[in-house]
């Protein structure tokens, strides 16, 4: 039994690696290279807006700051959703938390839960994405310009979920609404 925990607690380190050794997301190399401070600065401002809870603590404004700088990490967030190690890790804490659900619904039978694995660990990490991709597509909206709102109708060409191309419209809308004004 210690092994077991041994190796799971060996893969999740491993997948935190990755993670910390990936980056942000998705990040292929610009035209204009980012020096390493920079790169890391737009990186921590993107990763507290798109894992934040509450988004009380001005994370889209700290990434509206950033300007064009933050489009090459945007972009494949808008289209993609998180990279693969951060996907690799949600999907560790899904299971880990499941494992707990269905040991606590053992001696608290009302608590059961209602999905098999597979179910929860899809709806949850569908959910994950679409955060991801919404929240890309709301900064995007934000920083605004050419670039950003060619990605934005890009992205509706996509196999996008409902919900998200809802937010790339609204998204659209609001960067027209501010064409307008200017």
């Amino acid at each position: 039994m210690n092994s077991i925990i041994n190796l799971r607690t060996g893969l999740y380190l491993f997948i935190i690696m990755l993670v910390f050794l990936a980056g942000c997301d998705s990040n292929p190399p610009s035209s204009e290279q980012l020096s390493p401070e920079r790169s890391t600065v737009v990186r921590r401002a993107l990763v507290a807006w798109l894992e934040c809870e509450e988004c009380d603590g001005n994370e889209l404004p700290n990434v509206v700051t950033l300007k064009r700088d933050a489009l090459p990490m945007l972009i494949p967030t808008l289209n993609e959703g998180p990279s693969p190690a951060k996907r690799e890790v949600f999907l560790a804490g899904l299971e880990m938390n499941f494992d707990k659900l269905v040991e606590y619904s053992k001696t608290h039978p009302e608590s059961m839960i209602k999905m098999n694995k597979e179910e929860y660990l899809n709806t949850y990490l569908q959910n994950y994405v679409a955060k991801y991709q919404s929240r890309a597509a709301i900064a995007l909206a934000e920083i605004g310009g050419k670039e950003a709102k060619a990605a934005l109708k890009r992205s509706l060409r996509l196999n996008l979920r409902d919900d998200v191309k809802t937010v790339v419209r609204e998204s659209l809308k609001k960067m027209k609404s501010q064409e307008i004004k200017k």
